[in-house]
């Protein structure tokens, strides 16, 4: 169960980012992207820290 909580989060971020470098997005969606990935992996960094 443990590797899953760690997957998750992980796979969520690559694809936020991999739709920032995505040419077909205009460059304020790309921007929302990046911070979305970019927050939710400081968000598990710090979950996992507190575990």
């Amino acid at each position: 169960m443990k590797y899953i909580d760690i997957l998750i989060p992980i796979f969520l971020c690559a694809f936020f980012i991999s739709l920032y470098f995505n040419k077909k997005y205009s460059d304020d969606k790309k921007q929302l992207f990046l911070i979305i990935g970019i927050l939710i992996l400081i968000i598990n960094i710090i979950r996992f820290m507190i575990t």
